[in-house]
């Protein structure tokens, strides 16, 4: 280029060909050209802009790419993936028959707004789990409802308000502000977080109005929040929807509404949780290379966060945790090297922790003895599997009020004093021929399983496998379709009690088994299929 740029007579122009390979280091010079962030999801959102030529630039600057140049890009870029959420929600509706609510998601664990669509309402779409009605209302009120997911909550007001509504048949309508005074403290009033948002105020009718009106009725009519769209009008004394409804489908607005507003507030009460500075923090389960770590708040935030290595109590036992500048990366028992983070983390919340589309949490308290180290949300209660839930291997022994070891966890035949754990990988390409059993749904409700090889009919667990209701011992089948998703180590999903029908063969025994529950449609069309063959 340098060469080609120095000037001579008759010169008047130079021409570069630039032959681009289908490199994904292209996509480097993009990052460069118009500087955005590392993430894929930047990307892609760069590229969209391409199109149109929508950039941020300095006065004076342009970048221009032809369309063969975009198309080039977006065959680079690298294919949405689906996350834990997607995962966690279809295998929601495996178990239920019918989808999670978004605040439901949040309650296990998973964060609503990963899900890759435009808002949590068109994923629900997308999914094919909306109504007609609703997704009339989707398409009318849209703009709307994705307010209500995207504006900022400094506080729980905004939504306690829009809750009062609901509660009482006024969205969309008009609510008098003595009526919504009284419909805001008895939501309040339930909970002892949002009664430290609205104080003193709370007991006072003129003092709680004054809160209501200079915070959220003066934000909503404002369009504070929400693009400077104004939803809401407030005129004397009344607030009031500025948009309609057609009765038909009133019910199903208010029904979209609610859902929103309730994980709304649901996530930000959960904020609040464990966040005094002096006493307690709470971190993140993120990942890094495929493990999970816990991401640290910001320091200045939490001064007494520890450096370096630190003992931590976790489940009643002493470990040391290793507190780096952002992140813990290994917690470890005291004189040993093995880093026990991972385990205790999916103990705790199953095979998804860390990954994207989760918002697993932990809070470090300080206690007498220095940090405890405890989940927040729902973990293993020890009251035995849940039919049809996907559970991590180390979940898996705390059902069974046994304690985790890999030495015998991870063995796909656990004999317990009153039960035997069956752990099955369906698809064994990945795996050593010898260990390569043939093991499949052969209907709904029988399964095709195989020993070890060296099992034998006459052998003691021959015996028990035939005669486990004699014995009185339960057999429970736990399933996965892979040892890895998404890299990822697979989850089992506990497929109930199993009962003996028949077998056949020594050395491995192929033995016929029968579910109590039969697998549901979309169960068996996702794990009915043979993969031994």
């Amino acid at each position: 280029v340098g060469r080609g740029l120095r000037r001579a007579e008759g010169k008047s122009f130079l021409t570069i060909i630039d032959y681009i390979g289908n490199h994904k280091s292209f996509l480097n010079k993009v990052r460069s050209a118009l500087q955005i962030g590392s993430g894929v999801d930047d990307l892609r959102a760069a590229v969209a802009q391409m199109r149109v030529g929508d950039f941020e630039l300095p006065p004076g600057c342009e970048v221009t790419y032809q369309l063969e140049a975009i198309e080039i890009l977006e065959s680079l870029l690298p294919a949405k993936r689906a996350n834990a959420l997607h995962w966690y929600y279809q295998d929601y509706k495996d178990r239920l028959g019918v989808r999670p609510t978004a605040a439901e998601a949040l309650h296990d664990g998973y964060n609503p707004r990963a899900t890759g669509a435009a808002s949590w309402l068109e994923f629900v779409r997308a999914n094919g789990d909306l109504g007609s009605s609703e997704g009339e209302v989707l398409s009318r009120q849209g703009d709307f409802l994705s307010a209500l997911e995207t504006t900022p909550m400094a506080k729980s007001y905004k939504m306690v308000t829009l809750l009062a509504m609901l509660n009482e048949s006024e969205i969309p309508g008009s609510l008098e502000v003595g009526r919504l005074v009284g419909a805001v403290r008895r939501i309040v009033k339930r909970s002892a977080s949002l009664q430290a948002d609205f104080g003193d105020a709370l007991d006072d009718d003129a003092a709680l109005r004054t809160l209501l009106e200079e915070n959220p009725i003066a934000a909503w009519v404002g369009g504070r929040g929400t693009g400077q769209t104004s939803y809401f009008g407030y005129q004397q004394g009344r607030f009031t929807a500025l948009f309609e409804e057609p009765t038909a489908t009133r019910d199903s607005l208010q029904g979209l509404v609610r859902e929103l507003v309730e994980w709304r507030l649901a996530d930000y009460l959960r904020r609040a949780i464990g966040t005094s500075a002096d006493t307690a923090f709470v971190c993140k389960i993120i990942q890094s290379e495929t493990r999970p770590i816990l991401k640290l708040p910001e320091r200045e935030r939490a001064p007494t966060i520890p450096e370096g290595w630190t003992p931590v109590l976790v489940d009643e036992t002493m470990h040391e945790a290793n507190f780096a500048k952002i992140a813990v990366n290994v917690i470890r028992l005291p004189g040993t090297d093995a880093n026990q983070l991972p385990e205790i983390v999916r103990g705790w919340f199953g095979p998804d922790a860390g990954q994207p589309g989760t918002d697993f949490r932990v809070r470090f308290r300080k206690v007498a003895s220095g940090w405890l180290m405890e989940p927040i949300g729902p973990t293993n209660n020890g009251d035995g599997p849940e039919l049809w839930r996907r559970y991590a291997r180390e979940q898996i022994p705390p059902l069974f009020g046994q304690e985790f070891s890999t030495s015998r966890w991870n063995q796909g035949f656990i004999n317990l004093p009153k039960d035997v754990i069956l752990l099955v990988t369906l698809n064994k390409s990945d795996l050593n021929k010898e260990h390569a059993y043939k093991d499949y749904f052969e209907s709904p409700d029988t399964f095709h399983w195989q020993s070890q090889n060296r099992t034998t009919q006459a052998s003691a667990h021959g015996q028990l496998i035939k005669g486990h209701e004699e014995k009185g011992v339960r057999i429970h089948l736990f399933v996965r379709e892979t040892k890895r998703q998404e890299s990822q180590v697979g989850g089992f999903i506990y497929c109930g009690q199993v009962k003996f029908l028949d077998w056949q063969g020594d050395k491995p025994i192929s033995v016929v088994w029968r579910l109590r529950a039969p697998l549901s449609t979309a169960l068996w069309e996702k794990l009915g299929k043979r993969t031994d063959t």
